[in-house]
């Protein structure tokens, strides 16, 4: 009879190694950010020409009444279907601040509008908010001007926000935030109106579907094929960004899958040889 022996003992301290180093690795994966953002939708740098008001005020010691003043402008983008959805990190606006220094946060949205269809007899357009927030604001200046304006022109920037969204149009909305004693005191704040250069995604800012707000709850189209506004949108395509637990659960089971094929009871192989 003869009979073949396998060095077990050196497999399972090599499948206790294999399960020391896939699981912590996998558990680290599952717990970390996705990787730098890229830019997903950037609607065009300031054009010079123009601006339009783009300021969320709130007054103390009036806040408490919802003593308010908005002026805001969204601009649309697409989530095309071939990216499968968006994984939205942060959003910004091209504005001109008076003073840079009395921003005390950034209110953004995400929204849809859809035609009513009832004419002007009431409301033409249906919004839907699809997320908003308010979150501190990072100022980050340019070399962007606008003709007859002595104001610089800032990058307004909300991160941080981890937003899934998916493929579809939407408008986009963000707006340097401010605390004043009262509106007498409101600051200015515009933001910078843009023909599309250096525009990443679609629409290229040249398309003038634009709504604005102004001291109301009434949402009105823009001046259409007129007016886009410098504003974008960073993040990273869904499909880029594999789930954490999918990624823990393959490589847990395959660390636990090779245990068990060397941790299994070996069977003894002979073979009779008759002479």
């Amino acid at each position: 009879m003869l009979s073949k022996t396998i060095n077990y003992s050196f497999m399972a301290n090599l499948c206790k190694l294999a399960i020391a180093l896939i699981v912590p690795a996998a558990l680290s994966y599952a717990t970390a950010t996705p990787a730098t953002a890229d830019t997903l939708w950037y609607n065009g740098d300031p054009n010079g020409q123009d601006s339009t008001r783009n300021s969320f005020n709130i007054f103390e010691p009036s806040s408490a009444l919802g003593l308010r003043l908005t002026q805001l402008v969204l601009d649309d983008f697409i989530v095309p279907t071939t990216d499968e959805g968006w994984y939205i990190d942060s959003v910004w606006s091209n504005n001109l601040l008076r003073d840079s220094t009395r921003v005390s946060g950034v209110a953004w949205s995400i929204e849809q509008f859809l035609p009513t269809g009832c004419g002007i007899s009431c409301r033409p357009y249906e919004r839907t908010i699809i997320t908003s927030g308010s979150s501190s604001a990072t100022i980050t200046p340019t070399n962007f001007t606008v003709s007859g304006s002595d104001y610089a022109v800032y990058t307004v920037t909300a991160s941080g926000l981890n937003i899934n969204l998916s493929p579809g149009t939407y408008w986009l909305s963000v707006i340097p935030q401010y605390i004043s004693d009262s509106p007498i005191d409101a600051p200015f704040s515009n933001i910078a109106t843009t023909s599309g250069a250096n525009a990443v995604g679609m629409p290229p800012g040249n398309n003038g579907r634009t709504f604005e707000l102004r001291y109301g709850s009434a949402f009105l189209p823009g001046l259409p094929g007129t007016r886009d506004f410098s504003m974008g949108i960073d993040g990273k395509v869904s499909r880029s960004v594999p789930e954490p637990s999918s990624v823990l659960s393959i490589l847990t089971i395959g660390a636990f899958g090779l245990s068990r094929q060397v941790f299994r009871k070996p069977k003894s192989t002979s073979r009779v040889s008759r002479l």
